[in-house]
């Protein structure tokens, strides 16, 4: 279930978002308030309470945005924005409802979790094996903790590309109009002043080496650093996509490269590479040629 339910989670603001984008901005509120007190009969009112702030009233807004923003791009981050918010607003509701705060969570309990699942198999390792495992889950929590921003912004553009994307194509579907697309990925291209947060998290990530007492200055290095790689190997890739493409490579191989190079480390750093020359020369201009 919680496989599943985590790629589920990316559709979960369609109904609001098509119910306000066709129905109107009332008609969507009020059937999310049905919803939610429906939920409480069977499940915790926390749950309906979280629910509602993190899924249904993101998708009823951006439903009312479809309409007001008719660029693409525009509606694209302000669905973001949108997202980020109200899943910080989840996180904070969940906290004083459930006392368990998403956004800080303890880093000694995540590692008693963890330790308790590893069962049998920790006890069977030797005392200087175990110690390193124990460093090892110790390292790994902390790292995650400290990525829980990363880890929220990831997720809520992710969510608000499918849900946009996928409402869209329902809504045309259904005879309306798409107000939604992506363009092609190779002409994915993203602001130059992305390479401006890159230098900053670099420099975070210098200040804080080896200082303890600046966590918050490590926690946003850390972050920035994350976030920028990730775009610059999406902007690799779509680059990638767009030179083998000019050179006649089948599309299901140049799928299949998208969908494999994040996985395999070598790969990974040559997107990045290839996604800040782009950024910083336009390489696809340079190249010349239509994507296919």
């Amino acid at each position: 279930m919680p496989v599943l339910s985590i790629p589920l989670m990316l559709i979960y603001l369609c109904p609001a978002l098509l119910l306000s984008h066709e129905r109107g901005l009332s008609r969507a509120l009020t059937s999310g308030l049905v919803v939610s007190i429906a939920m409480t009969l069977i499940l915790p009112p926390s749950f309906a309470v979280i629910c509602f702030l993190a899924f249904w009233l993101p998708g009823t807004l951006l439903g009312v945005l479809s309409h007001r923003i008719k660029g693409h791009g525009e509606l694209l981050v302000a669905g973001v924005t949108v997202c980020i918010a109200f899943k910080i607003a989840a996180a904070f509701a969940g906290w004083h409802l459930t006392g368990f705060n998403i956004l800080a969570p303890d880093a000694a309990e995540m590692k008693s979790y963890i330790m308790a699942i590893s069962g049998s198999g920790l006890s069977s390792l030797s005392g200087g094996d175990a110690m390193r495992f124990k460093d090892a889950v110790t390292e790994t929590v902390n790292y995650t903790i400290m990525l829980i921003p990363y880890t929220m912004m990831a997720f809520s553009a992710a969510e608000a590309v499918v849900c946009l994307s996928l409402s869209s194509y329902v809504c045309a579907r259904r005879g309306g109009t798409a107000f939604f697309s992506l363009p092609p990925f190779g002409n994915w291209s993203f602001p130059r002043n992305i390479l401006l947060a890159f230098v900053v998290g670099f420099v975070c990530g210098m200040i804080s080496e080896g200082d303890s007492g600046t966590y918050l200055v490590k926690q946003v290095g850390a972050n920035l650093d994350a976030v920028t790689r990730s775009l610059f190997i999406i902007q690799g890739l779509s680059v990638i996509y767009h030179i083998l493409g000019l050179n006649g490579v089948p599309k299901i191989m140049r799928i299949a490269l998208v969908v494999l190079a994040p996985f395999i480390s070598l790969a990974g750093n040559i997107c990045v590479i290839v996604g800040i020359f782009d950024m910083g020369f336009d390489l696809r201009k340079r190249v010349g040629g239509k994507t296919r």
